[in-house]
């Protein structure tokens, strides 16, 4: 009996894992890195979003004019995000400049043009935390 069958299949099971080895390193590692850097990104966007949510119910009411609004090219829900900047108007207090990053649902971009003015909500320990209330 010989033994080149059974090295030869030792020999095919070295290089068949080793190939499987080779793709996983160079093909599924940098895929999983990039999915956690999607997760990543995506978490945040849902922090961001449910701290927002959380402003416009308890936020206090101001209004503010619309200076500039640039998409950032992001999509969240299928709607824009966009980068606002405002000139925001409390009782009492001078006016001033600040600029958010807001989700803005497309039915609501008419009313969220530069010269407008809208209603905010503002945080009353961060006046520069403020949540478009469109």
């Amino acid at each position: 009996m010989s033994i080149a069958g059974p090295l030869l299949g030792i020999v095919i099971t070295l290089v068949v894992l080793g190939v499987m080895a080779v793709v996983f390193v160079t093909v599924f590692l940098p895929m999983m890195k990039n999915a956690n850097k999607m997760l990543a990104g995506a978490n945040e966007m849902i922090q961001a979003q449910t701290a927002a949510a959380n402003l416009r119910m308890t936020g206090l009411p101001a209004q503010a004019r619309v200076l500039i609004v640039q998409p950032t090219g992001t999509m969240i829900n299928y709607q824009p995000q966009c980068r606002v900047d405002l000139e925001v108007y409390r009782p009492n207090a001078p006016p001033y400049r600040a600029a958010i990053l807001a989700v803005i649902h497309q039915m609501a971009i008419p009313r969220v043009q530069p010269g407008l003015v809208v209603p905010v909500k503002i945080d009353a320990a961060n006046p520069n935390n403020i949540a478009l209330d469109v």
